[in-house]
């Protein structure tokens, strides 16, 4: 298992034959900027030494990622539909053809129950957090908010305190009756439990609990609970333990942000110029140019934007 995105680029070469149809990666691109310390929302950090807000593309470290991004297409350790959008990266694997997929965790969790019903072979497992040239690696952690639930400024004390109430008992942590009852519905109505210990849905908890329109939707919640499969559920655990000592901060946790429009339409621009260079439609020099674009465009009014919104968190 390669330790180090050096190590990693050696096993790509080492199982890449473009010729009889093997390539290391397929989709690469939603989280490899983590590797070489990328991160941030939206690409912006709040840089410390410089009492600033700067953007990923201003670092070094973004043009080493592009490097490495280019890298991979030029020696074709990357399928060469990629830029199509169109693959099914995690059949590729399962038929041999590609080494790494880029996919959430669930996606283990599946393979592993395919091997065990003999519908394929072998297995899969995530990389450790990896970085380039000796650095910590880092990794970039989930915003977990799915949607904002706001309260009107005229409610009174009263109200507010009763919605707040509401609010706390839908946040019951696993293990509890409440969240039983928010999750599969009532015992013996809704589901029954399973002889492994968990609850299966009953005909009416299915059209009802999981139908698709329910007037339940809970965001924003910090635990993560996986059952089944004891050998999974073990394997996740220690994963999911491996990593936390690399978890990145998010300097707005906890806050609801979004950029102005012309900074998303700048962001937009930028991230197609980000895969003309990756995939060979232009060419790595073209990167100073790609930033003065950006911050030409949106990138400054998104600087100022974020330097706000950080100051009014953290009080800089």
């Amino acid at each position: 298992m390669p330790t180090t995105v050096e190590e990693l680029l050696e096993a790509a070469r080492a199982w890449s034959d473009d010729a009889n149809g093997k390539w290391a990666f397929a989709q690469l691109d939603w989280f490899i900027g983590q590797w070489f310390g990328l991160g941030g929302t939206d690409g912006w950090n709040w840089d410390a030494d410089e009492k600033k807000m700067v953007n990923n593309i201003e670092r070094p470290e973004f043009t080493e990622m592009m490097e490495f991004r280019r890298t991979l297409w030029d020696e074709k350790l990357i399928h060469p539909d990629v830029p199509t959008g169109t693959l099914d990266a995690a059949a590729l694997q399962e038929a041999g053809q590609i080494l790494f997929t880029q996919d959430n965790l669930v996606r283990w969790n599946d393979y592993n129950i395919k091997v065990k019903k003999g519908e394929v072979e072998g297995a899969v497992a995530p990389l450790p957090p990896l970085a380039a040239k000796g650095r910590t690696p880092t990794v970039a952690m989930a915003a977990g908010i799915g949607g904002w639930t706001f309260l009107n400024k005229s409610l009174s004390k009263e109200q507010v305190e009763e919605i707040l109430d509401i609010v706390n008992w839908c946040a019951a942590p696993y293990g509890t009756t409440e969240y039983q009852l928010l999750q599969y519905g009532v015992e013996g109505e809704h589901f029954t439990i399973g002889d492994d210990g968990t609850p299966v849905f009953t005909t009416l908890g299915s059209e009802v609990v999981q139908g698709p329109v329910h007037y339940k939707a809970l965001g924003s919640q910090v635990e993560t609970f996986l059952t089944g499969d004891p050998d999974m559920v073990a394997a996740r655990f220690e994963y999911d333990a491996s990593i936390q000592d690399y978890a990145m901060e998010n300097a707005f946790e906890g806050v609801r942000v979004e950029a102005p429009a012309e900074a998303k339409a700048a962001g937009q621009t930028l991230w197609d110029q980000q895969q003309d260079i990756a995939f060979g439609r232009a060419e790595l020099s073209s990167i100073p140019d790609m930033v003065e674009t950006y911050l030409n465009n949106g990138g400054e009014t998104a600087r100022q934007y974020y330097t706000d919104a950080y100051k009014a968190v953290h009080g800089e």
